[in-house]
């Protein structure tokens, strides 16, 4: 009886004590842990390693892709004439055509001419030109400090 109450001191001394620095040391290792989980390095090495060894193989995964597959897939569309169109081949033509139409029509409706006008009076003049060509002067570094400092008072 003896003996063993001897080994089970020495087991006891070896496995279970300073248990508050080991506690420590765990706290510290877990500290470390979260800041990599915060920071995403954790999170992109377990996501690296899960596309490496054949994670997109599971059932979860193959069943979501599929999920996603379907809800992004266009089954049906309406025409110009508001014909339901439910065909692949015949939703493929009527985008491509949405999209020649779009792209070769010219925008008569949305692009008249004063719109064009007013454009083209908001042209810089050739003095303006000169002027923008011309470096900052000191004066003007100045007086937009002035300037700032005086709309950075009243803002508050």
């Amino acid at each position: 009886m003896k003996r063993v109450r001897e080994r089970l001191k020495k087991l006891n001394a070896a496995k279970f004590s300073n248990i508050s620095s080991k506690v420590a040391e765990k706290r510290i290792e877990y500290e470390g842990l979260n800041c990599k989980i915060l920071n995403g390095d954790l999170r992109s090495d377990i996501l690296a390693r899960a596309a490496y060894e054949g994670d997109a193989s599971t059932k979860f995964f193959r069943k979501s892709m599929r999920l996603h597959q379907a809800q992004n897939k266009i089954t049906s569309i309406r025409d110009e004439n508001g014909r339901l169109i439910e065909v692949y081949n015949e939703i493929k033509e009527v985008a491509i055509q949405f999209y020649k139409k779009m792209f070769t029509e010219h925008c008569h409706d949305v692009c008249d001419a004063s719109m064009v006008n007013n454009v083209i009076d908001q042209r810089l003049t050739c003095n303006e030109v000169a002027m923008l060509n011309n470096p900052v002067t000191s004066q003007e570094i100045e007086n937009v400090n002035v300037a700032y400092e005086a709309g950075k008072g009243s803002r508050s």
